[in-house]
């Protein structure tokens, strides 16, 4: 019907003007997420290699990022709304 259009219409325009929808996060790929390329690939094989143990030994998650840029946010409101996007939060 028309007022079922135009309600997901208004969600989406919503959805689209949100302030996470705003922020270009990188995408999660794994436990160790190098979006600046600082890590040498056999330092990040390193690092997941130890926390996938940590994973194992503990059933707890810990992910290592690095960010090229935090969007001109503070680091806690940014690392928040990214572990938020990748459904960690």
């Amino acid at each position: 019907t028309r007022a079922w259009r135009l309600v997901l219409m208004l969600l989406a325009v919503l959805a689209l003007t949100s302030p996470a929808a705003a922020q270009d996060f990188p995408k999660f790929t794994g436990l160790v997420v190098d979006q600046a390329n600082v890590l040498p690939a056999d330092v990040k094989a390193r690092i997941e290699a130890r926390l996938q143990e940590v994973q194992q030994k503990t059933k707890r998650q810990l992910v290592v990022a690095t960010l090229a840029d935090l969007q001109d946010r503070p680091i806690d409101d940014y690392s928040l709304a990214m572990f938020r996007a990748w459904g960690m939060a």
